[in-house]
């Protein structure tokens, strides 16, 4: 099984998104309990896959190598994607992947997060307080149910 993350998020909105060393305790963890992890994004994330991998090596960047089709298409096999408040996060969401959007003060889930019957919200103001293990246990108990 794979878990995909998505990190990035508008430039221009900076508070969306969670911190790439959250992301790389979080894919540590991930892998830990035996799933292959991905980063997803834009060429422009691939700083921040960067990070993810010096915390977790074995983390794999897809940065910059996908179109919108082929992420919709990864999601659609993924066991589990966990991505800020960002678009590629909603296309996995629809694709019916069990998925944990992460949102901090930006924005709210209220009238912008996916919706599913495998969608989970975690808000937190400021989002970078979010710790990597409550992001493991929501994300476990999503797999689960």
């Amino acid at each position: 099984p794979y878990a995909l993350l998505v990190p990035g998020a508008s430039p221009l909105r900076p508070l969306k998104r969670w911190p790439a060393e959250r992301y790389g305790a979080l894919a540590r963890d991930l892998a830990a309990a035996g799933m292959q992890v991905a980063v997803v994004g834009g060429p422009g994330e691939a700083a921040i896959a960067e990070q993810i991998q010096q915390l977790a090596p074995q983390t794999r960047s897809l940065c910059g190598c996908t179109d919108f089709a082929q992420v919709a298409a990864l999601g659609a096999q993924a066991a589990l994607c966990v991505g800020n408040d960002t678009g590629p996060t909603h296309l996995i969401a629809a694709t019916g992947a069990p998925t944990l959007v992460l949102f901090g003060e930006d924005s709210d889930p209220a009238l912008c997060a996916p919706r599913g019957a495998r969608v989970r919200v975690l808000q937190r103001d400021p989002l970078a307080t979010l710790e990597p293990e409550t992001v493991l246990k929501e994300s476990q108990a999503l797999t689960i149910a």
